[in-house]
């Protein structure tokens, strides 16, 4: 995403090289972001998700200002088109991340604290009689 946003591949180095619309690309952005969301659902719902649910309404409001509106209305805007457009992405990408840090504090607390609400979200260490001390996610909580 950050890439993108810099060097614009979706506007115009997709279209340029690929042959491919902008509206594709987002239409391609939308499935991998659906396929996600499906695959984890079952470890999202037991997060706090709320700042992920934020992060996609600003992220989708970001998309619909760029890709949906037409040119019309943003000329009654004028250069606020492109505070409202970028203020949404930062505001989707500050809600992801801080949807990230939260999920991650949340794995490593239930990892080492006795209360566990989360039923051994990490893979056991060593000491535990697991796979030699590494950290990584309890493949039983994808199901």
């Amino acid at each position: 995403m950050m890439l993108d946003d810099l060097f614009q591949f979706h506007d115009s180095l997709v279209s340029q090289y690929l042959g491919l619309n902008e509206k594709v690309v987002y239409q391609i952005l939308g499935v991998a972001v659906s396929a996600y969301l499906l695959t984890f659902r079952s470890l999202i719902l037991k997060t706090n998700y709320y700042f992920l649910l934020l992060a996609l309404v600003f992220l989708g409001f970001s998309v619909v200002i760029d890709a949906i509106l037409p040119p019309e209305l943003w000329r009654l805007l004028g250069h606020w088109e492109y505070f409202i457009e970028d203020g949404a992405k930062w505001l989707g990408i500050v809600a992801w991340c801080s949807y990230f840090v939260n999920t991650s504090h949340q794995f490593l607390e239930s990892e080492f604290s006795s209360t566990d609400p989360f039923k051994r979200m990490l893979v056991p260490s060593a000491a535990d009689g697991g796979i030699g001390g590494e950290l990584g996610v309890n493949q039983s909580l994808l199901q």
